[in-house]
Parts: C-alpha cells; structure tokens; sequence
C-alpha cells in the first residue's frame, strides 16, 4: 500500500509482536479468497481500507518455528480510506513509512526484495 501525503510518498508497514516492521498479514477466514483476506486484515490491523487493483502477487513462506512453515501472499493495495489506527492486539504500531526509510526498516530478506518489486511496479504504472 503506497500512498503520498503531504507531497512524499510512503509505504504502510506494521510493527509486528516480536519488534520486526513487514507488511499487515494473517490469516485466511473460512469462505475468503486471498483478497478478500488482505483487504479484512489491512483494515483490522492499521484501519486503512484497500482495494486491490493490480495483478502484482508476491509471497513469502518462512518457519517462525520449528516444523512450523507458513505462506504469506502479498498484494498491492490501493487507498481507499480510512485514519491510520492500530489495533494493538495484533501489532504494536502501524505507520505510514517514508520510501527510504522502510528499505531500512525492513530486515527480512524477502519483505524487502517484495518491497522493491512492489515499488518498481507501482512506479512502472505511473509511467503508463
């Protein structure tokens, strides 16, 4: 989710439990597809609604513990609406990050390479 405010453009990032800064994520509920679950997790965790409008797909799988694998699908999202307001249940803080600052703040390998690609996408649209 990239969006300008106040002439810069930023990226929204959530502080996950553990102190890591990725993008907001969960789980599928029964009868959701992949967007819908994006769509309902970005509005619970940060209290921006989205609206998916681009092909650009990317996912992650990790281990955050042994035997344990899980499978992260990431979309663009495009601003709809909505204040910025965490629900701290589930993170500790949600942001609207500076671009360079979030290359920063991203300290998974594979968060950061999606967040270039997703990047270069959202500046490749513009262009067209």
């Amino acid at each position: 989710m990239f969006r300008e405010i106040e002439g810069i453009k930023r990226v929204l990032l959530v502080q996950h439990g553990p102190g890591h800064w990725s993008f907001p994520k969960g789980h599928v509920e029964p009868g959701e597809n992949d967007h819908q679950t994006a769509i309902r997790e970005v509005l619970e965790e940060t209290g921006i609604q989205i609206a998916i409008r681009s092909d650009f797909q990317r996912s992650s799988t990790y281990s955050p513990q042994p035997g344990v694998l899980k499978t992260v699908v990431f979309f663009l999202g495009v601003y709809l609406g909505g204040d910025l307001k965490p629900q701290l249940t589930e993170v500790r803080q949600a942001a609207w990050v500076k671009l360079e600052e979030a290359g920063r703040l991203l300290i998974f390998d594979r968060d950061l390479e999606i967040y270039m690609e997703a990047l270069t996408s959202v500046q490749l649209q513009a262009k067209e």
